[in-house]
């Protein structure tokens, strides 16, 4: 029983169902491999955490698809994101420059409300596609009062459609995204 619901929970989020013609509802699921400093200042000084980035991240959430021309669609949606990262607490600033070696979760949340373009490259039951767009990220719960309210994202991505019946659409695609605003009030040292 627990292969089967495992089964539902990978397919169930990455299927849409059109709801109308040219327009498509669904559920998007997306694994977030987050990269970036491996040091943030958080006491406004030299103290603060050395990143490790073994958390599992994820966006889910519903999105809507219009089609605009034959080729051109519209996504966009309402996601949860969740970003954490867990860390070392670094006081560089206390007696004898030490780091805890206890690791602490980092909790970061956010309401994702994404806006793309997508162009598929050719027809058929199988279609290639190129996404362009912007993520835009509100902050729903922060560890750091340094952690801005929200930040925008930019994303590009590439994937393939594989439409399953005139009303069923399995989608898979890669997309890199970066963030196009600062996180954080304060800085972030990089290696």
């Amino acid at each position: 029983m627990n292969k089967i619901q495992l089964f539902l929970l990978l397919i169930l989020p990455i299927s849409t169902i059109a709801q109308d013609k040219g327009l498509l509802l669904g559920v998007q699921f997306s694994h977030d491999e987050i990269k970036s400093d491996n040091y943030i200042v958080t006491l406004g000084n030299i103290n603060g955490y050395i990143i490790d980035r073994s958390e599992f991240n994820f966006r889910l959430g519903v999105s809507a698809t219009k089609q605009i021309t034959n080729r051109l669609n519209l996504k966009s949606g309402v996601l949860f994101s969740n970003k954490d990262f867990s860390g070392y607490f670094n006081c560089a600033s206390c007696d004898g420059f030490r780091a805890l070696s206890i690791p602490t979760v980092i909790e970061q949340r956010y309401l994702s409300i994404p806006l793309n373009i997508e162009y598929e490259l050719l027809k058929g039951r199988i279609k290639p596609v190129i996404a362009l767009g912007f993520v835009n990220n509100f902050n729903l719960k922060r560890e750091f009062i340094e952690a801005k309210n929200f930040f925008l994202e930019g994303m590009m991505g590439l994937g393939l459609t594989l439409e399953i019946t005139s009303q069923i659409n399995f989608n898979s695609m890669y997309s890199y995204s970066s963030s196009l605003s600062n996180v954080y009030f304060f800085k972030q040292i990089k290696d």
